[in-house]
């Protein structure tokens, strides 16, 4: 018999709109799910979730630019490092602007910073991304690793505007006052941490499940067939680096109001590593595998961290253990799994139903 509930739904999906009404329920959901959970755990959890959110938000553009377009980054973690230091330096606390102030009592604030922070990215995006389309392979993980490794060696040329090696301190992210200053700042982290990744989810469900997925789905599969049906392959390659970027800026201006600080060691050369190690574990074409990635990333160097402690390991062997740990995982998926954790799943659950 067939399955009426099913065709309703697909029904549903193809009415106009139909897909982002349903995008944006998840995203709120999503969202009122972790604002309730926030409310009932303590501080250290709270900044677990919101280091989760941040790598969330850096793993949606991952996704989108390993998965659907098939490039291989490996400098996400220093876009993550543009969105910080522009975050800082445009001010996440109030300050008037001078020339709209006196006239409509416009005034800058953490979220116009964020803003500002997106803008950078899609600059940063289109600039990198215009060169990465005429690169491949490792060719291009090259020109993604130089930039990554460029963020240190500029804060140190330009230290009066970017901090050099002690950075630039992020000030004016706190509570409101009417929470009570007994209000915990790691709880307001997560909220805007969580708020920010759920906005990002929303725009990366529309894309990778809209025509533009399926345009960066098929230049990945078939170049030449893409661009016989009239898809340009450079355009597709470019929109989804500069979707990458802006969603890493964001991660990046997130992460810089979670340490408080903007550095180079903020946004090691490794953290780029960890974000492609992440879509990996996770599955590079889905967004819950970017959610799973996200949670590794948070919870396998805590989870190392303790059996190092309870073990009495030696420190430099405690502090290389979680990077060892991630290689190992990345070769068993590859091996066991390409698809990572949720093409494990589908694939079980798929042959599960087969066998009925």
């Amino acid at each position: 018999m067939r399955d009426r509930s099913n065709g309703l739904l697909f029904s549903l999906t193809r009415l106009p709109g139909s897909r982002l009404v349903l995008h944006a329920a998840i995203a709120i959901a999503a969202w009122g799910l972790l604002f309730f959970v926030n409310d009932r755990v303590d501080p250290l959890m709270n900044y677990y979730i919101a280091y989760a959110a941040v790598f969330a938000t850096a793993l949606f553009g991952m996704m989108i630019l390993v998965g659907l377009s098939g490039q291989v980054s490996l400098g996400n973690g220093g876009l993550m490092a543009v969105g910080g230091y522009v975050f800082a330096l445009v001010g996440a606390r109030w300050v008037e602007v001078p020339v709209f102030g006196p006239i409509f009592g416009w005034q800058w604030n953490p979220a116009w910073s964020i803003v500002m922070t997106g803008f950078a990215g899609f600059v940063i995006g289109l600039l990198v991304g215009l060169i990465a389309a005429r690169l491949r392979g490792p060719y291009l993980a090259g020109l993604t690793l130089g930039l990554a490794g460029g963020i240190a060696a500029l804060a140190n040329r330009f230290p009066g505007l970017l901090g050099g090696e002690e950075g630039l301190f992020v000030d004016g992210i706190f509570p409101p006052e009417s929470f009570g200053f007994e209000f915990p700042i790691e709880r307001w982290q997560a909220w805007i941490a969580v708020a920010v990744a759920c906005i990002v989810g929303f725009f990366a469900l529309n894309l990778s499940h809209g025509r533009q997925g399926r345009m960066w789905q098929a230049v990945r599969d078939d170049p030449t067939a893409a661009s016989v049906v009239g898809i340009s392959p450079a355009g597709a390659k470019v929109s989804a680096f500069v979707v990458s970027s802006v969603f890493a800026a964001l991660a990046g201006a997130t992460l810089a109001i979670l340490l408080e600080i903007v550095s180079p060691g903020a946004y090691p050369l490794g953290l780029s590593l960890s974000l492609l190690v992440g879509v990996v574990l996770g599955g590079r074409t889905s967004l819950v595998g970017a959610l799973i990635g996200a949670a590794l990333l948070v919870a396998l160097p805590e989870w190392v961290r303790s059996l190092a402690s309870n073990q009495g390991w030696p420190n430099q062997i405690a502090d290389n253990a979680p990077n060892l740990m991630y290689g190992a995982l990345v070769v068993l998926v590859v091996l066991i799994a390409p698809g990572g954790i949720v093409g494990l799943f589908s694939g079980l659950f798929a042959r599960l139903r087969g066998g009925r």
